[in-house]
């Protein structure tokens, strides 16, 4: 796994709902890890995940931000 000062890696912001920060926040306390070890590890199960390639395209809120 890259860490964060590895050739290739990029930082990110993302806006998430506080009920979602939340349960990161706990998942990351209970493995004691960083909230963003934790995000990092879910987007690459996701990425590596059969449902990855047959997602649908996220639906806009009314209320999202351009």
């Amino acid at each position: 796994m890259l860490n964060e000062e590895s050739e290739g890696t990029v930082r990110t912001t993302v806006t998430l709902p506080k009920p979602n920060y939340e349960e990161i926040e706990r998942i990351a306390r209970e493995k004691r890890v960083s909230v963003a070890w934790v995000v990092r590890e879910a987007v690459i199960e996701y990425l590596a995940s059969d449902s990855a390639e047959a997602a649908t395209p996220l639906k806009v809120r009314k209320d999202a931000r351009p």
